[in-house]
């Protein structure tokens, strides 16, 4: 018996050396990364992590009711926990595995009942010659790790997406102001006019001018007003809470975090960690589907007691035998090999997404340094445009007082003043929330 196990041995290892499954290339993975990034970032501050973009304890504790409520957070979270669920399971095949079983029998037959009973245990184990158990557990880890990841880029996102909401809704908020603003202005105008012309000192054209212009401020304040709501709205569902009020007040702002060399950025970033566990993971598979092919050696140890009941069974002579398995697929269809192409190339499907990750990582992070430089030029042109248009107002409104200046001159002053105002706050939020986007690209965590 041991000289034919030998023999049987010897042919499993020699099939095995002879068909050593194909590695996948790994050469997709390479890319160029730049030195720099395509714009400098001034002025900016040393930013640890995403609570430190801003200073308002308000804003911070609405980042974290977020990440505590949030269900989609949640269900990323689930998500870890099943992959550790599977990865467990995976580990317990290369164990050998333990079954016990008893059976207790009555027989009846002229008149007489016959009792026995049958206790036995068995012990069965695959030797992982090949690697092939190791390579599906080894898979299995990777995608634990990618989940893991998975979930610190959805709760990176999820803060993000809570700050740039809530800045949304306070810059909303001051529009809002401006425009109740202009609507005061444009009702007063229009009282004014509407005097004048009762008393004979005005024309009904400039009395239909005040009142379209102020019909038209209304529908813009009842627009701005509804994106207000919808914003809550969005905000109570990104917190998990739907009956959640901002309570903010006032305007923050965010500050400009630092940005360090690419190749850092790349490996804080969580979902390029994700994106390498997956191709691993990936590879891995590959790997196990092409030993699937190979011949397996098993070993299993069954005991059996019999005896006229199930409890004498439990103290009988027992019945002990070894088996040493061989097996190798022979036939089966193609299907081995189909799974062995098909994990093959989600590898390497996998190495290209891996690639475009970094590449859209890359990306982001330039787009962000550049749109920070040009927002931070059109915020100051935008103060400057605010500043001469208040004081052309101004001018105008003492013209048409004095009644140098027509009804047609004040309204547009009027109008390019307010305009002006909501402008520039627009062009603050873009670079508020541009700010964000950079935290969230450069790799920024909680």
């Amino acid at each position: 018996m041991c000289r034919e196990a030998a023999i049987a041995l010897l042919l499993v290892v020699s099939t095995g050396c002879a068909h050593a499954p194909q590695k996948v290339s790994a050469s997709l993975t390479t890319a160029s990364l730049p030195a720099s990034w395509a714009a400098p970032v001034t002025e900016s501050a040393e930013v640890p992590d995403l609570w430190r973009l801003v200073t308002d304890g308000r804003v911070r504790d609405l980042m974290a009711a977020a990440l505590e409520r949030n269900p989609n957070l949640a269900q990323t979270s689930l998500r870890v926990a099943e992959a550790e669920a599977l990865l467990n399971g995976q580990r317990g095949l290369l164990w050998p595995a333990l079954d016990m079983r008893g059976q207790s029998r009555a027989t009846r037959s002229d008149g007489r009942t016959v009792e026995s009973g049958l206790a036995g245990a068995s012990v069965s184990w695959e030797a992982d010659l090949w690697g092939r158990l190791r390579s599906s557990t080894s898979a299995a880890a990777e995608r634990l790790n990618a989940s893991e990841a998975d979930l610190l880029a959805a709760r990176n996102s999820l803060a993000a997406s809570v700050l740039r909401t809530l800045l949304e809704l306070t810059f909303s908020r001051a529009i809002i102001e401006v425009e109740e603003r202009r609507i005061k202005t444009l009702q007063l105008n229009e009282q004014l006019i509407r005097e004048r012309y009762l008393v004979g000192l005005g024309a009904l054209a400039d009395l239909e001018a005040a009142r379209t212009t102020l019909a038209q401020a209304g529908a813009g304040l009842l627009d701005r007003q509804e994106r207000y709501s919808r914003g809550v709205r969005a905000l109570r569902v990104l917190a998990g809470d739907y009956s959640l009020e901002p309570g903010l007040t006032s305007r923050f702002a965010v500050e400009l975090p630092g940005s360090a060399v690419p190749i850092a950025v790349l490996r804080a970033r969580p979902d390029i960690a994700a994106a390498m566990a997956r191709a691993s993971a990936a590879n891995a598979d590959a790997d196990a589907a092409a030993k699937a092919l190979l011949p397996g050696v098993s070993l299993s140890l069954d005991q059996t007691r019999s005896a006229s009941s199930i409890g004498n069974a439990l103290s009988a002579d027992g019945v002990s035998v070894l088996l040493l398995g061989v097996t190798a697929p022979l036939f089966q269809g193609g299907r081995l090999r189909a799974e062995r192409s098909r994990t093959e190339l989600v590898a390497e499907h996998q190495l290209f997404a891996l690639r475009e990750a970094l590449l859209q990582a890359l990306r982001e992070v330039d787009d962000a340094v550049v749109l920070e430089e040009s927002l931070k030029l059109q915020t100051e042109q935008r103060a400057l445009a605010q500043r001469f248009s208040r004081d052309n107002r101004t001018l105008f409104e003492s013209r048409y007082r004095d009644g140098i200046a027509n009804i047609f001159d004040l309204l547009n002053a009027q109008q390019t003043a307010y305009d002006a105002e909501v402008q520039l706050l627009n062009a603050q939020l873009l670079q508020n929330q541009n700010r964000v986007d950079l935290g969230l690209a450069l790799g920024l965590g909680l």
